[in-house]
């Protein structure tokens, strides 16, 4: 028994079986293109949190230490974490980094003139700049937490969630009624 080929229905199969790969490869593709946006996300979120992190510590040193913090270990702890920022934060954010980092190498810096000078009369001035360095940092650092925070949240804040509990809130005190004081 012999068959014949019809090579129009074998092209034909041979075409939507190509067209079957092509669409299963650009269906692969799409969802290895889509994994690696993912990845590349988690791996950026990761340095802004270390970034994040490194203020933090940065703070809790301010006001562990006040005006006694020692440049050089701004330097050693902040400096790089600060100058990194740069490429994992806007320039807003980063300008905002770098503005509160220098306002406490500055305090830092007074209350080593301060030190130096003891006893002369430059002392108290050099005092005063370190410590109205230190107000001006708590409230850049306030403003600057925000700011992170919010680059950092995976999860926006549910504000139509926050109006519902609060509409519930109001509902609940209009509904339940006063019990009377037992005599």
């Amino acid at each position: 028994m012999q068959y014949e080929i019809d090579y129009e229905k074998l092209k034909a199969l041979i075409t939507f079986g190509s067209m079957i790969a092509a669409i299963i490869s650009a269906v692969y593709a799409t969802r290895k293109v889509k994994e690696a946006k993912r990845q590349n996300e988690i791996a950026i979120h990761n340095e802004r949190l270390k970034i994040f992190k490194a203020i933090l510590e940065l703070k809790g040193d301010v006001v562990r230490r006040g005006v006694d913090i020692i440049e050089r270990d701004l330097f050693a702890n902040y400096y790089e974490y600060v100058k990194l920022s740069e490429f994992y934060y806007s320039n807003a954010i980063h300008e905002q980094i770098n503005d509160y980092f220098k306002t406490v190498w500055d305090m830092a810096s007074y209350h080593n003139l301060y030190n130096e000078f003891e006893g002369k009369k430059e002392q108290r001035e050099y005092g005063e700049k370190a410590y109205k360095l230190l107000g001006e940092g708590r409230e850049k650092f306030d403003k600057l937490e925000i700011i992170m925070k919010e680059q950092l949240r995976l999860v926006k804040p549910n504000h139509s969630l926050k109006k519902y509990l609060g509409l519930a809130e109001i509902w609940r005190k209009k509904t339940v009624k006063k019990r009377p004081k037992p005599s």
